[in-house]
């Protein structure tokens, strides 16, 4: 029997998962340069017939070969941190169109009490709320995680299946978007976006005229041209904190209004000093010191960013 087709968020999680080990082994992901990487793996794991010697044939994102269990433990014993991507649950819920409500309820039920709170009834903890709104879907977006978008999907297809009702479904989908950016941002989804899109827009929408509007080039393209913008306001922002506060400021940028911001930018770069507003870089820089209160070293950068934009001071970004 010939071996089964990986469906497109398998192959997407593997790619992620050596991308992981590229990082930490410092090394391009792609062709002999994971071998090289992987030449650093003990003796054993070069010297076995577990795997193929070309180690990067396994992980070129459009094969269907994935590693075994016992390589994917010896890798991870040397590159400790690489695997967390394999066990997040977003890949689960996107792995295949499940017929039956109850896997996905399953999954909502298994969720940190933070969002489980969010969508669960308090008198009885088994039953999702049947009044959901866009303020809750809000709140799990702010969660910033790959988990808080598998919730949001998996809200998505629970409406679809009839087994709850959800009035607001385009604010649900917008949210979905969001979250997919935000995610995007940062490792390893980084360098997937377009394919990251793509199987959430079919995922969420399946063979449809909303999906195939979502999905032209066009609006793709935006979506790409979205998260570049995103990625330079980060890097001029200079946040180097935790890639969990950069996601943070990603999301108040979302919020934000672009327009202002590149305006903002543009009085920065001529010396202009900004002025309070409620949709652009000051409101994004409050919201974000507020969000990244519990690290000191970023929210007292973000601050002194805050004084500097605020200053007549000749500013060069």
């Amino acid at each position: 029997m010939g071996r089964k087709k990986m469906s497109i968020s398998e192959r997407l999680k593997y790619f992620c998962y050596v991308v992981n080990v590229c990082r930490s082994a410092h090394i391009k992901p792609c062709g002999y340069q994971l071998q090289k990487a992987l030449a650093q793996l003990p003796k054993d794991l070069n010297d076995s017939d577990i795997r193929n010697n070309k180690w990067d044939r396994y992980f070129s994102y459009p094969t269907n070969k994935t590693p075994n269990a016992q390589t994917l433990l010896l890798i991870s014993t040397k590159f400790k941190q690489c695997n967390y991507i394999l066990d997040e649950p977003f890949w689960e819920v996107l792995s295949e169109l499940k017929d039956e409500p109850k896997f996905y309820i399953d999954f909502l039920l298994k969720t940190p009490p933070t969002i489980r709170g969010i969508l669960f009834d308090k008198r009885n903890p088994y039953t999702i709320k049947t009044n959901l709104n866009p303020r809750d879907f809000q709140v799990i977006t702010k969660q910033r995680s790959l988990t808080a978008l598998a919730v949001l999907l998996s809200l998505i297809k629970l409406h679809q299946h009839g087994f709850i009702c959800i009035s607001h479904i385009t604010a649900l989908v917008l949210e979905i978007l969001s979250l997919l950016t935000i995610c995007s941002i940062s490792a390893p989804l980084d360098l997937i976006p377009k394919e990251s899109y793509d199987l959430i827009v079919k995922f969420m929408l399946g063979n449809s005229e909303l999906a195939d509007n979502l999905l032209d080039t066009k609006t793709a393209s935006e979506h790409i041209k979205r998260l570049e913008y995103l990625s330079t306001v980060i890097r001029t922002m200079c946040l180097y904190g935790s890639s969990a506060n950069e996601s943070v400021l990603v999301y108040w940028l979302l919020k934000a209004d672009e327009k202002e911001i590149k305006q903002d930018f543009e009085n920065i770069r001529k010396g202009v000093a900004l002025t309070d507003n409620t949709h652009g870089i000051l409101c994004v820089l409050n919201q974000t010191m507020a969000d990244v209160k519990t690290n000191i070293r970023d929210k007292t950068h973000l601050q002194f960013m805050f004084d500097l934009f605020t200053s007549n001071r000749q500013l060069e970004v």
